[in-house]
């Protein structure tokens, strides 16, 4: 079963439709990589997902359960979102931050137990960051303040992993480092990982599928190589592209190729 089931979904802003009809399946230890032009919507379908803006139609399921119709306490048990440009409160130590991960499975008022600083340890661990559990957060790089987000949101032991431009703002290697993790963890903790990304190499070698969104509507869906076509690619972005296999993995190598846009 198909544990991320979105069907027909439309959102949008002050009752304008930015997404319309948005059909995708994320499965179990799969990660898709959502693609597009600035503009096409893929922040938005991520926003929708979580309820922080409303849809006004279609229906996102989690493994049968309707997502949209759990409370947010409830959503947060099963989703965790990594967004775009996180806000860390700098003077909180990592561990502190990767803790409040927690916060969806706590009573009013109550204090974390064991099981939930266990929970945290092991969420640290899995990203790397346990060897700065004691330092501020204000003090870490981009790269190591994005891991520590990853954790806060594996602490949720959630079933699906939401990433909003996960390797913004990160150099080069931050960003392969990144988006290993992702992989990896998608595969060994059995998440459903949807994730948006501006650059097409990175979404060919990280995603097991991609779903190129062009105009708030999804234009084609499913492996990198499939999807990503000379002709299909130079129409969405509206500029010329090229597509080669990549000298040493055989996965689509996307590069402009100085030639006017089709018209």
């Amino acid at each position: 079963m198909n544990a991320l089931s979105i069907t027909g979904v439309t959102a949008g802003y002050h009752e304008r439709p930015v997404i319309t009809k948005i059909d995708l399946r994320v499965s179990r230890s799969k990660v898709v990589a959502l693609v597009g032009p600035n503009g096409a919507g893929k922040s938005t379908l991520i926003r929708a997902l979580t309820g922080v803006i409303p849809t006004t139609g279609g229906q996102v399921q989690l493994d049968g359960v309707n997502l949209l119709g759990l409370s947010p306490l409830q959503r947060a048990r099963r989703v965790a979102v990594v967004p775009q440009q996180a806000l860390l409160p700098e003077a909180f130590t990592v561990s502190e931050v990767v803790l409040l991960g927690r916060t969806p499975f706590l009573p009013l008022w109550a204090k974390e137990s064991a099981n939930d600083h266990r929970i945290s340890r092991a969420a640290m661990e899995m990203t790397s960051v346990h060897g700065l559990a004691d330092r501020f957060v204000g003090e870490l790089s981009g790269g190591e303040q994005q891991r520590v987000v990853i954790a806060r949101a594996l602490a949720q032991e959630p079933d699906v992993l939401l990433l909003d431009e996960p390797t913004a703002h990160l150099d080069l290697k931050h960003q392969n480092s990144i988006l290993t993790l992702v992989r990896s963890l998608a595969v060994d903790c059995r998440l459903s990982v949807l994730l948006t990304m501006h650059d097409l190499n990175q979404a060919a070698a990280c995603a097991h599928e991609v779903a190129l969104l062009v105009d708030g509507k999804i234009q084609a869906i499913g492996p990198p190589g499939e999807v990503f076509t000379s002709e299909r690619l130079s129409q969405a972005y509206d500029a010329p592209v090229d597509v080669i296999p990549h000298p040493h993995n055989g996965a689509p190598l996307v590069t402009t190729n100085g030639r006017p846009p089709p018209t």
